[in-house]
């Protein structure tokens, strides 16, 4: 008898282990971002590698260099990926060089809530709330949201430049006490910056005795600046030892890139859950401390085509991770409606319509009293752009190759 317990509890076990859905998340500095510069097929055949279900982006100078990394991890993935809407950087409107930052989401996962941002005196602070879309939504009602931050913080040593990087974090915090409920699913990260885990920024972050605590999963390794620390492999800049045309050279030998989760998510409750030791500087095996991604080849699990696209598309590593959730994903097909979004909406000049994969479309412009204003033929494209049209509304019609249509109203002011 006491063996038949033993055999059930453990048959159990292993159904609930095999219940479990794994969220994949990557954080990644992409270095001045943009359509065109043919860094795709790189950033292709890293997400061919390591396909994540939430992606954060930094460095992004454009909403169509995040459309093309959209089209390109949708090439990649079996799934249907969107992105938030692009919204140029709000922040020091002095700039000469304004980035943003972004996510892109699996749809099959996540569903966008909420987006808007956080002023600060340098970039951007872009904050985002998502659902998991579980199958008992409907008829329970009880909805897992995800709360997202994504930060790229100031660069440079200094004084000055750390208060830039406290007042940053400061920012994000005081938005978490007063905005985000307790005991929620908080993740923060980004590019920090940060050089040392004394610096007053990094404290503000990971302050405990407040509502969704920050948790660093490598706290426990200590000060990771300087050459005698011994876990290199969580270092996540440069991947070059020489500059490139942009960005930073001098080899592997800084933690800027983080990702933060809340105590919520740590702590293990089964509807989302941080998976212990999952949280990675991709490729990054520790033995190319000072020199190229790429002389982290020896033993390393991500293969040498890989180091070699990371090495060309940024001098940023992409920190990466996993989630278990005991949540079971709704399995209703995803109507042709629910791939496509416009933005922005209303629009005194274009717009963009976001579709959910590259493939090949119609798309009709009505207007009110049924005329059909423009006809267009997309092929083998997830965006198009819109503009040349008069004050006033519109139907835009988007029907797919199997002949499924959906229809968005536009606005023109």
């Amino acid at each position: 008898m006491q063996q038949a317990r033993i055999l059930i509890l453990f048959l159990l076990s292993t159904f609930i282990l095999n219940a479990q859905t794994e969220i994949k998340v990557m954080s990644y500095n992409v270095l001045n971002y943009e359509a065109g510069a043919n860094r795709i097929n790189d950033f292709k055949t890293i997400l061919s590698h390591y396909t994540p279900d939430l992606l954060l982006l930094q460095e992004l100078k454009s909403n169509a260099g995040l459309q093309e990394i959209v089209g390109g991890i949708n090439e990649v993935s079996t799934d249907v990926y969107q992105s938030a809407q692009f919204v140029s950087q709000q922040s020091s409107p002095q700039s000469q060089n304004k980035l943003q930052q972004s996510i892109i989401y699996n749809t099959s996962v996540f569903e966008l809530d909420w987006q808007s941002h956080l002023a600060t005196n340098v970039r951007d602070i872009n904050y985002y709330r998502l659902f998991i879309k579980d199958e008992t939504l409907s008829t329970i009602g009880d909805t897992t949201f995800v709360y997202v931050f994504v930060t790229h913080m100031k660069s440079s040593t200094g004084t000055s430049n750390e208060q830039l990087r406290l007042e940053a974090a400061q920012f994000t915090r005081t938005f978490i006490n007063n905005m985000v409920p307790p005991n929620s699913h908080v993740i923060v990260a980004g590019d920090f910056n940060i050089y040392n885990n004394s610096e007053p920024a990094y404290q503000n972050l990971v302050q405990t005795g407040v509502d969704n605590p920050l948790i660093d999963p490598f706290a426990s390794y200590g000060n990771w600046s300087g050459s005698s620390f011994a876990h290199k492999e969580i270092l996540t800049q440069s991947t070059r030892s020489s500059a490139l045309s942009d960005g930073a050279g001098g080899g592997v030998d800084d933690r800027f890139d983080f990702i933060l989760n809340s105590q919520e998510l740590m702590s293990g409750q089964p509807k989302l859950q941080y998976v212990a030791g999952s949280m990675k500087s991709l490729g990054n095996n520790g033995t190319c401390y000072n020199q190229n991604i790429t002389d982290c080849s020896s033993g390393n699990p991500v293969p040498f085509n890989v180091l070699t696209a990371m090495y060309y598309l940024s001098d940023h590593i992409p920190v990466v991770m996993s989630l278990n959730s005991s949540i079971t994903l709704s399995t209703e097909e995803i109507s042709l409606d629910d791939q496509i979004s416009m933005y922005p909406n209303p629009t005194s000049s274009e717009a963009t319509i976001q579709l959910g994969n590259n493939g090949n479309y119609q798309i009709d412009i009505i207007d009110l009293n049924g005329r059909l204003i423009q006809f267009n033929q997309i092929k083998n494209a997830a965006t198009f752009q819109i503009n040349g049209l008069n004050r006033g509304t519109y139907f835009v019609k988007v029907t797919d190759e199997n002949g499924s249509s959906a229809t968005k109203k536009l606005i023109v002011q």
